[in-house]
């Protein structure tokens, strides 16, 4: 009777991990744009820059990129070395993240700040968005896996697995491709060829993954025996 007490109390558990993915296509895409002006006078390649950045401000208005999707992340002048460690001048640069749709005019933006705005560019980083359902598809799928395995466990043990009492999600339901950070003059150069062509990008997928941990409460089974 003591051991049939514990099982009516909820006393008698087990604790399951379980995992699930899925391969989505991206929903945005975010790319960092970078101007640089140089000149031996310092006032002189900072007004170089601001120029390039104006015609980059007006690429994306004329792209339709909100000003939402904007971020400058990088405003910086810094003085220039030659390889023998004299002073040659100056370096101002300023850097915007732009963050799009999948579907948006990524291959017009790239190969327009090169030509147009004599661009920097890095990226481009696909991400799926919070709101994308796929991230409760691959939460669902963990906890079913979860609930598989200890079914699988309690079973072996002679036991019947109960209802579950306490589900944790782990730091896991995050895309595995994620954003990463550029620093001011990591941007590669980069230029586009002569005339209308664009640079072609594809998108591929992102893979998704989400783990849960899930205590369950255990009954007594038809194989189970009294110590």
């Amino acid at each position: 009777m003591e051991d049939a007490q514990s099982f009516r109390e909820g006393l008698d558990t087990i604790t399951m991990s379980g995992s699930g993915t899925a391969s989505v296509p991206p929903d945005r895409v975010e790319i960092w744009l970078q101007v640089v002006g140089e000149d031996r006078d310092r006032g002189k390649a900072y007004e170089k820059a601001a120029r390039l950045s104006k015609r980059l401000a007006g690429l994306l208005d004329e792209l339709e990129v909100p000003e939402l999707r904007r971020i400058t992340t990088g405003v910086q002048v810094d003085r220039r070395y030659d390889e023998r460690g004299q002073p040659a001048g100056y370096r101002a640069q300023g850097t915007v993240r732009v963050r799009l749709d999948a579907d948006g005019p990524l291959s017009s933006l790239i190969s327009r700040a090169v030509d147009e705005a004599e661009a920097n560019v890095g990226g481009p980083y696909w991400s799926v968005s919070a709101r994308n359902p796929e991230h409760l598809e691959v939460v669902r799928r963990a906890a079913m896996d979860a609930r598989q395995r200890a079914e699988v466990c309690a079973d072996s043990l002679g036991l019947t697995l109960g209802r579950p009492i306490r589900v944790q999600e782990e730091d896991g339901g995050r895309p595995q491709h994620q954003m990463r950070k550029v620093m001011p003059g990591a941007l590669q150069p980069f230029r586009a060829a002569a005339g209308p062509s664009e640079v072609q990008v594809e998108s591929g997928s992102v893979l998704l993954e989400a783990r849960v941990i899930v205590t369950f409460a255990l009954a007594p089974g038809p194989r189970a025996r009294p110590d």
